[in-house]
């Protein structure tokens, strides 16, 4: 019950780390906080959030990685679990995370920005909120993020918000970037995958279902998808490669199910259609 109404809406952490690596934040139960923040993006304000400092620090110096772990976050407003400019590996693993609320103030499960080698893994979660992802990683304006690894995640979604999403503000890029063994399903009218920018991505053992489009890439460069479930009962384009996705390549090992848009000039390389 933290309302943030404090430092003009700039607050309502459950839990706050800044600028201090090494710590452990596990075995928690939060919920219900940020009830009156109206900032939320100035100090990555959420019920868990995470700030260590300059991005530039890492990966030179010590690595004192911060554990986000084996928590149970409940949000009916604002982010769960809130990354934002850490100079160090920020590991968010076996959390059970409920974001339920639905306005348009930030509504994310997991959301990093500004941070290098984000490490999202083998987390339980719910989402409803249409209007932002499940797990975001977001790169700002002229950012070079390198180095996240997004696998064996249990998405249960509803609505029309992206539930993995891994893009970029303008000229933003994420290089070595792997997702795999994620599994996204629900009542979901639209993403379950949305990739934008990202140089050298390993995409595979994927599972996603929507009643919309399913997956979503444009300007990806050397991309490669395997093992992965795609499925769409989508009438329209429902697995859809757009902008520059060259190098890249999509064997026969994958289940795709949807109509499939591979625009002229993309350049990526479909081994076997739905």
């Amino acid at each position: 019950d933290i309302f943030g109404t404090f430092l003009s809406g700039n607050s309502g952490h459950g839990i706050y780390v800044q600028s201090c690596g090494g710590t452990v934040v596990s075995n928690n139960f939060v919920v219900n906080c940020c009830r009156s923040t109206t900032t939320f993006e100035s100090q990555g304000v959420a019920h868990i959030g995470v700030s260590t400092g300059d991005l530039a620090v890492y990966p030179t110096g010590n690595i004192t990685p911060v554990i986000v772990s084996n928590n149970n976050v409940n949000a009916p407003r604002g982010p769960c679990i809130y990354v934002a400019t850490c100079s160090v590996p920020v590991l968010t693993t076996g959390n059970i995370i409920t974001s339920s609320g639905t306005s348009a103030v930030r509504g994310e499960a997991i959301i990093y920005t500004r941070t290098n080698g984000a490490m999202i893994n083998s987390n339980i979660i719910k989402h409803v909120n249409a209007n932002y992802s499940a797990i975001s990683v977001l790169a700002g304006t002229g950012q070079s993020l390198d180095g996240h690894d997004i696998s064996h995640n249990k998405i249960n979604g509803s609505g029309a918000g992206s539930n993995i999403s891994v893009n970029r503000v303008t000229t933003g890029v994420h290089s070595n970037v792997n997702m795999i063994g994620n599994r996204v399903s629900g009542a979901l009218t639209s993403y379950a995958f949305f990739l934008e920018g990202i140089t050298n991505l390993s995409f595979s053992n994927n599972n996603g279902d929507s009643s919309g489009i399913v997956f979503y890439m444009t300007s990806c460069v050397n991309v490669r998808g395997s093992c992965n479930r795609l499925y769409s009962s989508l009438a329209g384009s429902a697995i859809i490669f757009t902008g520059t996705v060259s190098g890249s390549f999509f064997d026969k090992t994958n289940n795709l199910y949807g109509r499939i848009q591979n625009d002229v000039g993309s350049g990526m390389l479909i081994e076997q259609f739905a």
